[in-house]
């Protein structure tokens, strides 16, 4: 599977099938030099925490220059459901999983294609899609790309 270069590429059945057989409570390959492993669950919350609070920071420095559309849906993005009560809470819902059954693993189960995670998890794609745009990202065949 390639890489995605849209945040629609993130709506593909396929791709989420794929991340949802992620196993939160697995090691990741990150290592920071030290001889502590991080499971994935710690490192998808540490970088939804820390992008969040750089979006916040940001929203704060420029609230004055940007128009009211962009504030409304970068506020609405930042406090999706899927971003504030999944990815950075997300050491909470694997605890949780975990609690009665240590060891136990948990998948990255929030991303599947079904009926009970398709409205947060399509909202937080669609959500950071409007900001791209409104920002004015960049857009190739009606998509919105991600820039390298």
């Amino acid at each position: 599977m390639e890489a995605p270069t849209s945040p629609a590429d993130f709506m593909d059945t396929a791709r989420r099938e794929v991340l949802s057989a992620l196993e939160l409570t697995g090691t990741s390959p990150y290592s920071d030099g030290s001889a502590k492993d991080y499971p994935w669950h710690e490192i998808i919350q540490g970088a939804a925490k820390e992008g969040r609070k750089r979006v916040i920071t940001s929203l704060q420095i420029y609230s004055g220059y940007l128009p009211a559309e962009v504030m409304d849906v970068v506020t609405r993005y930042i406090n999706s459901e899927f971003l504030w009560m999944r990815l950075a809470g997300l050491t909470n819902v694997v605890n949780a999983n975990v609690r009665f059954a240590p060891g136990r693993p948990v998948s990255f189960f929030m991303v599947r294609h079904d009926d009970m995670h398709n409205p947060g998890y399509k909202e937080f794609w669609t959500l950071l899609d409007q900001t791209i745009r409104l920002c004015g990202g960049k857009t190739s065949d009606g998509r919105t790309v991600f820039e390298k």
